[in-house]
């Protein structure tokens, strides 16, 4: 019994099964955000996209460049507007199946993970909306995917891509600080951490993250900090 079990776990969390599921998923979700109409933040959103700046007095700026980029790509409508969204929620789920697999070695594992978490309301319906909160997401997973490279692999390379996504993060939503903080206590409380705290490479990270964040605290300075 347990074997059968074992084999249609197998076969439903496969890799060919979640890249099917997947694809449907993203479908679904163009046709979805090609009928439904904008809702109230993201009409706000697609206001700051008609004028692209490095910030917002509400938000930092990435929400309003995915919606300049998706109206370019898809034209002035819905479904431009929630594209990039929709995508990042593809990418991020193949990048969750990747960091699912270095952790665990089962590729069952990782597809079950992957299809749990797009059966979650804030991915699997909240994917089709565009909201800071999707660019957040994306970024934060993507860092945590440098993460396990970097911890699996021991390549010191991988810092300049978690700096690249932290930075990114914080871009989009400054609620990213909170990733930063907790990449500061695995730094300070693992072993592994402490032995990178003796290397050029977290500072590298800190660097390359503090150059994305930067332009929007200079755009804020130069409003008065409002």
């Amino acid at each position: 019994m347990r074997g059968a079990v074992e084999t249609r776990d197998a076969s439903l969390y496969g890799p060919g099964a979640v890249v099917l599921i997947l694809a449907l998923l993203t479908l679904a979700r163009i046709a979805a955000a090609g009928h439904a109409g904008l809702t109230e933040d993201e009409a706000y959103y697609r206001l700051w996209a008609l004028a692209p700046a490095a910030g917002y007095y509400d938000h930092p700026p990435m929400v309003a460049w995915w919606i300049a980029a998706g109206r370019w790509i898809a034209g002035d409508n819905a479904l431009g507007v929630r594209l990039l969204g929709i995508w990042a929620s593809l990418i991020g789920a193949l990048a969750l199946w990747r960091t699912a697999f270095l952790l665990s070695g089962s590729v069952t594992t990782a597809g079950r993970a992957t299809l749990w978490l797009n059966a979650t309301p804030m991915i699997g319906i909240g994917a089709v909306l565009m909201t800071p909160d999707a660019p957040s997401t994306f970024f934060w997973g993507l860092t945590l995917w440098a993460m396990v490279e970097l911890s699996r692999s021991g390549r010191a390379g991988w810092w300049a891509a978690v700096g690249l996504f932290a930075g990114l993060g914080l871009v989009s939503k400054y609620t990213g600080l909170f990733l930063g903080a907790g990449l500061v206590l695995w730094l300070l409380a693992c072993r592994e951490g402490r032995r990178w705290l003796m290397t050029p490479w977290p500072w590298v990270a800190c660097l390359v993250a503090r150059a994305r964040f930067m332009p929007g605290v200079v755009w804020n300075q130069a409003q008065d900090g409002v």
